[in-house]
């Protein structure tokens, strides 16, 4: 298991904005698959994210209810772009965001860890205040794995100043073993950096071949769509996602 702790001790975390549990689009598997799947919201039971793969690329979805259940686009995750330039013909995992192709260690780059410092970490750029974030992933047997997302803030006193990790999303993504895999995202400011947060999970969560056996699982986007409609009542919106006091508040599976 890797651990990271802080001078101040234990990060903390506010309460969750965002409380998400995952569907398989296609019934019959034992665990969702993350590339093709629907992402809930636990306490309102609506569809928030959903992602697709066809071939080599997988499509993370926004769910935009007050457009009659529309689903914008997020980024597109291809999992084997072609290398330009190099001449060597590799093909590299990259991430198509707002019309621009960037290599996947732009969006999250893998900080190595030391024998007797900082423990591995995909660090990531969140949300409208370009927050520094990163994922610390802890495994902990049978290849089940929780992803904890911290950001650094530093608190002041009139001699020092001391770094001190906040909580922005825990991360159990689906596994065998895992009974209820979830992503759990907290304020603040999470909810501003929603659409980072989630992104980065699957690329932090998803193993680079995970297309392969995933590809033929995504239904038509139009399937989809209709499905993810039928989930949504009217008038909702992201903005009115019933409020969380604490996690106390989240109904069980």
């Amino acid at each position: 298991m890797f651990r990271e702790t802080s001078g101040a001790g234990e990060p903390s975390r506010g309460a969750p904005v965002l409380a998400l549990s995952f569907t398989a689009h296609r019934t019959g598997t034992q665990s969702p698959p993350l590339l093709s799947l629907t992402m809930h919201d636990r306490l309102s039971r609506r569809p928030v994210y959903a992602t697709t793969t066809h071939g080599a690329r997988t499509t993370l979805w926004r769910v935009v209810p007050a457009s009659a259940g529309t689903l914008a686009p997020v980024a597109v995750i291809v999992w084997a772009a072609p290398s330009s330039g190099s001449g060597s013909g590799r093909a590299f995992p990259a991430v198509e965001r707002n019309g621009t192709l960037k290599h996947v260690e732009e969006v999250l780059t893998t900080r190595v860890g030391t024998l007797f410092g900082r423990s591995p970490a995909k660090l990531f750029v969140a949300g409208p205040h370009a927050l520094a974030c990163r994922w610390k992933i802890h495994e902990f047997g049978l290849g089940q794995r929780r992803l904890s997302a911290l950001t650094s803030t530093s608190t002041s006193t009139s001699s020092t100043t001391t770094p001190s990790d906040t909580v922005l999303a825990e991360f159990f993504p689906p596994n065998v073993g895992v009974l209820k895999p979830s992503l759990t995202l907290y304020s603040p400011p999470a909810a501003e950096a929603a659409d980072d947060i989630v992104l980065t999970a699957l690329l932090a969560a998803a193993g680079r071949d995970d297309w392969r056996s995933t590809q033929n699982q995504s239904p038509p986007i139009e399937e989809v769509r209709q499905s993810l409609s039928a989930g949504l009542g009217a008038g909702e919106s992201f903005a009115t996602l019933p409020p969380y006091t604490s996690t106390t508040d989240l109904p069980s599976y």
